[in-house]
């Protein structure tokens, strides 16, 4: 083989790699269209977030690198979201939470696609709730939040990645020194620190995550429609001023070799999240 057969060889992987990658955004993008109805009906004031709302201004669609899709909804809206989504989810989709779900591993609510693991593609409905005003205090309740957070996934995550990245012994042991706390004490405190502040009354508001920070409230209780593809989404009509507040200058890109290393990276994980999925379902069949 010389170097030009080399170079063609791959180009012809990295076509592949990204033909396929183009097909799990439009599955998220399926998974979407669905959330986007349910909400619709029913009400609910989402709105399309992070790294989603970027790509929806800036390159008018997915972020060409990124499959990821993520929400937003006040978290006053949780026991109706959930009841309504066990009733009126169209067949062919489904929701992972704790309440379904055990050693469910982040604080986020999940919309899925069947045949397609909750680890693997998925929407992200994350919930928004009420932050103190005071920069001291706010910092005491985002560090409590990321601690909640983190102390989740180090109990959870283990038990829903593939086999080859599954903590050692000497990593478990650690998790369970750092982390004392059992997973029905973790959701206790996430409930009572998600109500702990009436959202509507609040100038700021977070959103429960491992990387919590402030915005301002104000920002989200105007909605429009932004079309995208011909399907309409729901984003903030503060949009500018929450992607200014999120990522400063936002119209700026990343250098391609950053750009390349994170969808190379998330195809890979899809793959691996994929491939145990469907390696629990062949177990459960032969069963």
């Amino acid at each position: 083989m010389n170097n030009n057969q080399f170079r063609m060889e791959m180009h012809q992987y990295i076509d592949k790699t990204y033909d396929d990658f183009l097909t799990y955004q439009e599955l998220v993008i399926e998974i979407l269209d669905e959330f986007h109805r349910i909400c619709k009906k029913h009400d609910f004031p989402y709105v399309v977030a992070y790294g989603t709302l970027l790509g929806f201004i800036r390159d008018g669609g997915n972020i060409p690198w990124d499959y990821d899709v993520d929400v937003l909804l006040p978290y006053t809206y949780i026991d109706r979201l959930i009841k309504v989504l066990k009733t009126d989810l169209s067949s062919g989709f489904y929701y992972v939470y704790e309440d379904n779900t055990r050693n469910y591993p982040t604080s986020c609510l999940r919309i899925c696609k069947c045949g397609y693991s909750y680890m693997a593609l998925h929407v992200d409905v994350f919930f928004l709730i009420g932050c103190p005003s005071e920069k001291k205090e706010q910092q005491i309740f985002k560090n409590k939040i990321r601690w909640i957070c983190n102390a989740r996934q180090a109990k959870t995550l283990n038990q829903h990645l593939h086999p080859d990245r599954n903590l050692g012994l000497f990593r478990r042991i650690i998790t369970y020194i750092r982390y004392p706390v059992s997973m029905k004490w973790i959701l206790k405190q996430e409930k009572k620190l998600s109500s702990q502040f009436q959202y509507e009354e609040c100038q700021y508001c977070t959103a429960f995550f491992p990387f919590a920070k402030t915005y301002t409230r104000r920002y989200y209780d105007e909605i429009q429609i932004c079309e995208i593809n011909g399907r309409e989404y729901n984003i903030p009509k503060a949009y500018d001023s929450c992607l200014t507040e999120w990522y400063g200058n936002y119209h700026e890109y990343l250098p391609i070799s950053k750009r390349f290393e994170e969808f190379y990276h998330m195809k890979k994980n899809i793959d691996e999240r994929q491939d145990v999925y469907q390696k629990y379902l062949k177990q459960n069949i032969e069963q």
